[in-house]
C-alpha cells in the first residue's frame, strides 16, 4: 500500500473495502520513524527544571536536531526526590512564536507530579500540543526520559493527522507498538514515541507466524522498505 502521512487511512480504507468489511485491523507503520529521520515533525520547545541534570547542549547532544538551545526553557521550582516541594513553582516562560508543540520534563515529577501537571495546564491554555514526561513512567533516567518526551511532542500532531482516517477502517482498528503489542487508535495517537519500530515489529510477528505455518522453528526475517531494512532472528 502506498501510504501518505497526510492521510494514512485512505489507502488502508481502500484495501479493506476491496476485500470486504473487516472486523479487526492491526496496522504497522513506518510513517513516524520516517518523519523523524527526515526532520519533518513539529518544532518543539522543551521545558525543564532549573539547573537540570541534562546540562547545556553539546556537540554530541542527541536532542540538538530536535531542540536547539533557544528552544530550551527553564521553569523555576523544585521537587525533591521524596516528593516534597522544596521551591514553589515560578512563572512558566512563553514559548517562541513559531512553536506549537512542547515537551515538559521536570525533575522528580514521578515522585510528585504537581509542578509538571501545572506547567502542562498552562501550556495547554496557551494552545500548545503538550507531552509531559509523566507519559513515560518506566523511563527513570532523566536524559532518556527527556529524549522520549521530546520525540513524542515532535510527532504528536503528525501522528494524529496520519491516523485520523483509520478509526473507522474496520470495526476494531489497532496500531502495532514497537514492543509488538496493539494499541487503540486513541492511545497510539497520544504516544507516537512508542510506535517508532511499529512496522518492523509487525513484520517479525507476521514472519514468525508464516515460518511456524511452514514448519520452521528457526528463521531469519528480512523486512525491506523504502528507507530501511530490518532483520530479525527467530
Amino acid at each position: 500500500l502506498l501510504v501518505s502521512p497526510a492521510d494514512a487511512g485512505r489507502a488502508i480504507r481502500q484495501a479493506v473495502a476491496a476485500g470486504g468489511p473487516a472486523e479487526e485491523l492491526a496496522h504497522g507503520t513506518t510513517i513516524l520513524s520516517n518523519l523523524l529521520r527526515q526532520g519533518r515533525g513539529s518544532a518543539v520547545v522543551l521545558y525543564r527544571s532549573e539547573t537540570s541534570a541534562a546540562g547545556p547542549p553539546s556537540d554530541d547532544d542527541p536532542l540538538v536536531a530536535l531542540v536547539p538551545p533557544h528552544r530550551r526553557l527553564e521553569v523555576p521550582g523544585r521537587i525533591g526526590a521524596d516528593g516534597r516541594e522544596l521551591q514553589r513553582l515560578g512563572t512558566v516562560p512563553d514559548p517562541p512564536d513559531d512553536v506549537r508543540a512542547a515537551a515538559v520534563v521536570l525533575r522528580n515529577a514521578d515522585a510528585n507530579p504537581r509542578h509538571e501537571e501545572a506547567v502542562v495546564a498552562v501550556l495547554c491554555q496557551r494552545g500548545l500540543d503538550v507531552t509531559p514526561s509523566l507519559e513515560f513512567p518506566a523511563v527513570s533516567e532523566e536524559v532518556q526520559r527527556t529524549i522520549a518526551t521530546v520525540v513524542n511532542a515532535c510527532l504528536l500532531a503528525p501522528c494524529r493527522t496520519a491516523f485520523s482516517g483509520l478509526a473507522d477502517a474496520a470495526e476494531r482498528t489497532l496500531i502495532m507498538s514497537s514492543a509488538g503489542g496493539l494499541l487503540s487508535v486513541e492511545d497510539a495517537s497520544r504516544l507516537p514515541a512508542a510506535l517508532l519500530s511499529s512496522s518492523p515489529a509487525a513484520g517479525v510477528l507476521g514472519a514468525a507466524a508464516a515460518a511456524k505455518a511452514a514448519g520452521f522453528t528457526d528463521a531469519v526475517t528480512v523486512d525491506m522498505g523504502g528507507t530501511s531494512t530490518a532483520v530479525g532472528l527467530l
